[in-house]
């Protein structure tokens, strides 16, 4: 997978699961300050409750069925976002 992030609304299914996932949000961390790359929540339902997120990172998605919209707003968040994870974690996405 590329060292990219996937627009908000994109579609994905994580390794290993059975269950697609949309992608709601970027640079969460769990209680452990774990930073992650992208919360998401089930798809079609959406979110029902915060019991039922995850928290996932690029190397998890095993495929991509929908990638969300993206733009040059997008991209200049995109580049903010990167910045606060490459911050918070240790291994660094290539800033283009």
């Amino acid at each position: 997978m590329e060292n990219k992030l996937l627009p908000l609304g994109s579609v994905v299914l994580l390794k290993g699961g059975e269950k697609k996932l949309f992608i709601g949000g970027y640079g969460i961390s769990n209680e452990d300050k774990k930073v992650f790359d992208y919360i998401g929540y089930p798809y079609p339902e959406g979110f029902m409750t915060p019991k039922v997120n995850f928290l996932f990172d690029n190397d998890s998605i095993d495929k991509v069925l929908f990638n969300g919209y993206k733009d040059e707003e997008f991209d200049e968040v995109e580049k903010n976002i990167i910045e606060y994870i490459n911050k918070n974690r240790g291994w660094y996405y290539e800033s283009k």
